[in-house]
């Protein structure tokens, strides 16, 4: 292929990425995986989250949770141990990661007011499967993530 017309399509495959990452095609993708994953209609499930932040908890992740109706309903630390309340992964801002209603939540509100957010979802029921936050660029402290894995509906 000629130089030029390399660095034509160079151009072209950047221009489809940088559009791709748009706030409005990112904001297309959250909606069209939040219609997929409310039309499986699964109200119960279990699933592993990791989080990663500047927080107290780390040594217990990934924590295994069970949710019925967007509501935890158990907690359970890779220790097998369950979590009980009072402890901080159960505070509202560290919950709200914990249950696919919320982690699509806390996209949103990230991509509205975050310096940069990446998710990734998976791709037969809709539900994220990584959310990575960068709040404020150029401050460390203030990065999170979770991570989802060994999604099970349940009855």
């Amino acid at each position: 292929m000629p130089p030029k017309a390399l660095n034509v399509l160079r151009v072209c495959v950047l221009a489809a990425v940088l559009a791709a990452c748009s706030p409005a095609a990112q904001s297309n993708q959250l909606d069209a995986n939040l219609q997929k994953w409310q039309s499986q209609e699964i109200a119960h499930y279990k699933m592993k989250v990791g989080i990663r932040c500047f927080c107290p908890f780390g040594s217990q992740m990934p924590v295994t949770v069970e949710v019925r109706d967007g509501q935890l309903v158990s907690v359970v630390d890779n220790a097998g141990n369950p979590v009980s309340e009072g402890d901080p992964i159960l505070e509202p801002e560290n919950a709200r990661l914990l249950t696919v209603e919320g982690l699509f939540e806390s996209a949103r509100k990230a991509m509205d007011k975050a310096d940069k957010t990446t998710i990734e979802y998976d791709a037969d029921l809709g539900y994220p499967l990584s959310l990575s936050i960068d709040w404020w660029r150029g401050t460390g402290d203030d990065n999170e993530s979770a991570t989802v894995s060994d999604f099970q509906p349940l009855p």
